[in-house]
């Protein structure tokens, strides 16, 4: 299937009623096909409506990873539909944050326990209790997960269970990390409340600057190498050079948002509470053009950008100056994905009716951002299995933990070498007021 380059002919704006689907928020296939789109799959997440949601989803290489407030982490093939697996992990009174994916791992947080799946199969390989309180959902990169914290300290913990315990390292940034940290193929990125956004080596760890701005950071960043793009709070728009530090450009957008920016090619797509969807150039922030009452961004290919409105209406614009081509007006609440790895518009309704469309003509994704090695032979392999037939059931909640106290008991003894293990050694004190980069007094970090 391949998106970007299907012909898509519209003239003029189209508006399809709901119909049947009305209030589902499925698009049926008519309504698709009218404004040149086919509905690749829809497909239930595991959730029921009636006391759960989806709070968090990302898109890693073709897999969806989607997390519900219940405890739940599900892994869906992006392509199909299909559920490869999903797992209850941690409490499920519990608020969770995350998921983080790289090649081998996935990565969430219940309460203040940080968990480790296995990408593949979804099996818990560990957990352990996080050093202070997690403000937002970890990031993974080859060697470390990154846990931002309520006070702004980020704690890196080492994937090597042969990793020394004292390995472990951790930064004091000024104000609370309350979004989900970057990792670029060199740095782990991460703002803060006060306006600061952090570049730290993420292989080597030590961070190597600091960037001073007037917002509050609430969406996680965007990248496209060498430039790393950060939208505060109050709508201000800043691209800071990975490598110098240097702050190449910055945009103002006039309204606060929280949603995170869209970098594919030499675009960068970004909304606001205005409502509007902004088009900047990538490298050097001249604004392209603007749409307004679009209030998420959802995909983008050769020829159009896809966003949804307040009202869940799927909109289709010129990628060239932003002028309206098509509209399906579902009647339900959707959320779209910020997609900016492949061509195609993920939707999810509150009822977690998880859909997938593309363009005509299509026969597979392009992808915008380069797989590793490991995704693409992945996805050469079989095809997974068809989804399980459709059930509002709730999965069953795990059990209680052993201390309920609490809730946040120690973690029980683990496998030798497991990093995730009860340490054997005193856990690191936390930074001296003075010095912003906290070690342990053996830590080669220092």
């Amino acid at each position: 299937m391949r998106y970007l380059f299907a012909s898509v002919a519209v003239a003029a704006i189209v508006t399809i009623p709901a119909q049947a689907q009305m209030g589902s928020g499925l698009i049926s296939q008519e309504q698709a096909a009218s404004v040149g789109l086919k509905r690749a799959w829809f497909a239930r997440a595991d959730v029921n409506p009636a006391y759960s949601a989806v709070t968090d989803w990302i898109l890693s290489n073709d897999t969806l990873f989607l997390v519900t407030n219940a405890g739940l982490i599900q892994a869906m093939d992006a392509n199909t539909g299909a559920s490869l697996w999903s797992t209850q992990f941690g409490n499920p009174f519990y608020p969770s944050l995350g998921p983080a994916a790289n090649d081998t791992v996935v990565a969430v947080i219940n309460g203040s326990t940080l968990y480790l799946l296995d990408r593949k199969s979804g099996r818990i390989l560990s957990d352990r209790r996080v050093e202070g309180v997690p403000g937002a959902a970890p990031a993974l990169s080859n060697e470390f997960v990154f846990v931002p914290t309520f006070s702004g300290k980020i704690v890196g913990y080492p994937l090597d269970p042969n990793a020394p315990n004292f390995s472990r390292w951790y930064y004091k940034s000024f104000g609370r990390a309350l979004a989900p940290p970057l990792v670029t193929p060199k740095h782990l990125v991460w703002t803060t409340s006060d306006g600061f956004l952090y570049v730290a080596r993420a292989h080597d760890p030590g961070v190597e600057f600091r960037l001073e701005t007037m917002g509050q950071f609430d969406a996680r960043p965007a990248y496209r190498d060498p430039l790393i793009y950060a939208i505060a709070l109050s709508g201000d728009l800043f691209a800071v050079d990975e490598n110098t530090g240097t702050l190449v450009w910055r945009y103002l957008t006039g309204y606060p948002t929280d949603r995170a920016p869209a970098a594919v090619g030499d675009k960068l797509f970004v909304s606001s509470e205005e409502p509007m969807l902004h088009c900047v150039d990538a490298a050097s922030g001249l604004a392209k053009w603007e749409a307004l009452g679009i209030s998420q961004f959802a995909a983008v290919t050769k020829s159009h950008v896809y966003g949804v409105d307040r009202y869940g209406t799927i909109h289709i614009l010129s990628v060239n100056d932003g002028s309206s081509v098509g509209r399906i007006a579902t009647g339900g609440t959707l959320n779209a994905l910020v997609n900016d790895q492949t061509d195609q518009l993920f939707l999810i309704s509150k009822s977690g009716l998880v859909q997938c469309l593309h363009e005509v003509g299509a026969d597979e994704p392009t992808h915008y951002v380069e797989r590793p090695a490991a995704a693409q032979a992945e996805a050469t392999s079989p095809s997974a299995p068809a989804p399980a037939a459709e059930t509002t059931e709730p999965t069953e909640p795990a059990a209680e933990p052993a201390d309920a106290a609490d809730g946040f008991g120690e973690p029980a003894a683990q496998p030798e070498g497991n990093p995730f293990g009860t340490p054997t050694e005193e856990a690191a004190p936390p930074a001296k007021e003075e010095s912003d980069f906290g070690v342990d007094e053996e830590n080669p970090f220092g």
